[in-house]
C-alpha cells in the first residue's frame, strides 16, 4: 500500500535468465492510456521487424520524395498511356510527406516544394523537417525550413514496414481497378402491396 492505495508490484530477480518483460503503464485517462498502449505496441513491432530484416530507410518523407522522382523520371521516358498512370502513381507518394506537414502545422505547400527541390538538387536524405517554426533548434542554414539541413537530425524507417505497406497498398488498387462492374441485389421479399389510395368510384 502506497500512499493509501493499494498497488501491485512487479519485480524480477536480476539473476534470473528469462526473455519474458512485463510493462505497466499509467495515465490520467482511458484515451491516453490506449495512446500508450498503442505506442509500445508500435515500439515492439518495429523491434520486432528490426530482428528480421534489420535494413533501413531515409524517413521522414524522404523514401517517398525520392521514389516519386525516380517514378516520374521513368514516366517521362515512358510512351504511351502508361505514361500517365505511371506519373499518378508517382503523385502519390506525396500524400506521406503532406500528411508529415499537415500535422506538424507546417505550410504544406511550401514544405513539398522544399523537399522536391532538396532531392532534385541530389539529396536523398533530405526530409520534412518538423523543428522548422522551432526557434530553439540547431540549425547550419538560414533557408525557409520545410526540409532537413545538413544539421538536422536523421530519421529512418524499416524497410520491411516500408516494403509491406507499398505491397498492401498496390494490391488494394489493383484490386479496385479490376472490379468492372458492381451489382446490386434488389430487396428481399414476395409481391409488392398495392399502393394505397381513394377506393375507385
Amino acid at each position: 500500500e502506497i500512499a493509501g492505495r493499494k498497488v501491485t508490484v512487479f519485480e524480477q530477480d536480476d539473476t534470473v535468465d528469462t526473455k519474458i518483460a512485463t510493462v505497466v503503464v499509467r495515465a490520467a485517462t482511458a484515451s491516453l492510456l490506449d495512446d500508450l498502449e498503442r505506442a509500445i505496441d508500435d515500439g515492439v513491432a518495429t523491434v520486432r521487424a528490426l530482428c528480421k530484416d534489420p535494413r533501413l530507410v531515409h524517413g521522414a518523407g524522404a523514401f517517398e520524395a525520392e521514389l516519386a522522382k525516380e517514378l516520374t523520371a521513368f514516366g517521362n521516358t515512358t510512351t504511351g498511356l502508361d505514361q500517365y498512370a505511371i506519373k499518378k502513381f508517382a503523385d502519390a507518394f506525396d500524400v506521406i510527406p503532406r500528411a508529415l506537414a499537415e500535422n506538424s502545422g507546417l505550410d504544406a505547400t511550401v514544405a513539398l516544394a522544399a523537399l522536391k527541390a532538396n532531392h532534385d538538387a541530389g539529396d536523398k536524405a533530405a526530409g520534412i523537417d518538423l523543428r522548422a517554426d522551432d526557434p530553439d533548434a540547431s540549425r547550419d542554414d538560414d533557408d525557409d525550413a520545410s526540409a532537413t539541413s545538413p544539421g538536422a537530425p536523421k530519421v529512418y524507417d524499416a524497410y520491411a514496414i516500408k516494403e509491406n505497406a507499398l505491397r498492401l497498398a498496390v494490391d488494394a488498387a489493383l484490386t479496385v481497378l479490376r472490379v468492372d462492374q458492381i451489382i446490386c441485389s434488389k430487396p428481399a421479399g414476395g409481391p409488392k402491396p398495392p399502393k394505397q389510395g381513394a377506393p375507385d368510384a
